[in-house]
């Protein structure tokens, strides 16, 4: 009798404790619909600092640069029953678009992504991507070589940790990100998020991030300055095993030098990225 008592005292103490810890790697899951949407956000705001004559001192300039970016992706992604250690897929981009508007004039940005289809499978042994076949009409046989092996590589952006994560325990994961920056292009920076494990609640954890960034080429002409700043929150479907929710968003604050001429920008961005997961059958 005493031996129950304990053992039922024990599961009751489990039970009220709850999962205090995960892992946080995407596992697909054979015979499920994936579908997700992608939206990204930047405005770039730049002022151009002038050295004046004959006093060797920085006056602000008056002219102002305004640029801003908006991409936008939906897709799902259907998997198959797993065979051989293998589930296949098929992934279609319902629509994938990109514009830029430059001090006011919008222009739209050639996206491969869109209206695309990508057959491949999961390879549970390696935990990769394997794409078989990209199927669109409108792209040449290297723009389908280039954008199957971006997907392929891009597989490792779903693994946030090797080890569970228990409840208040922090980790670094680190993503390159094109920017646009006023004077020099895009350019090319690491942007490291620093999460944290706040709680699990009802299967789902919920994290927060802090985000630094810096430049993957420094140089002398770019600078981050020490004000850039990011935030960010996450949240993690332990049942389904992956992020159905992401959004992050930051200022990163730029110098660019050319000559006698600095120009100072202020990117802004917000990156949102939502995933619904449902039974294949089920899914209308």
């Amino acid at each position: 009798m005493n031996k129950l008592f304990i053992i039922v005292l024990l599961c009751l103490v489990h039970s009220v404790k709850g999962q205090d810890s995960l892992l946080l790697k995407f596992v697909p899951l054979p015979n499920k619909i994936y579908k997700s949407q992608i939206d990204f956000r930047t405005k770039a705001q730049g002022k151009l600092e002038r050295k004046t004559v004959g006093t060797g001192k920085f006056e602000l300039s008056p002219t102002n640069l305004n640029v801003e970016t908006v991409n936008t992706t939906e897709s799902a992604m259907t998997t198959e029953n797993e065979e051989n250690n293998r589930i296949p897929y098929i992934w279609k981009f319902i629509h994938s678009n990109s514009f830029q508007k430059l001090n006011g004039k919008t222009s739209e940005i050639y996206t491969p992504l869109d209206g695309s289809t990508i057959y491949g499978f999961f390879d549970m042994t390696t935990a990769a991507r394997k794409i078989d076949s990209v199927m669109n009409d409108e792209l040449e046989f290297v723009e389908k070589l280039s954008l199957k092996n971006q997907l392929e590589q891009s597989h490792g952006e779903n693994t946030y940790s090797d080890v569970p994560i228990a409840i208040g325990a922090s980790f670094e994961k680190e993503r390159f990100i094109s920017i646009p920056v006023l004077g020099a292009d895009d350019q090319e920076f690491i942007m490291t998020n620093r999460y944290t494990l706040k709680k699990i609640e009802k299967g789902i954890g919920y994290l927060e991030s802090n985000i630094s960034f810096r430049l993957k080429s420094p140089n002398n002409e770019i600078q981050v300055l020490p004000n850039t700043n990011g935030f960010g929150i996450m949240q993690f479907d332990t049942k389904n095993q992956c992020v159905i929710n992401e959004t992050s968003e930051y200022n990163i604050y730029v110098s660019f030098v050319e000559g006698e001429n600095t120009l100072i920008s202020q990117i802004w961005s917000k990156d949102s990225r939502t995933t619904k997961v449902q039974n294949k059958e089920f899914w209308k």
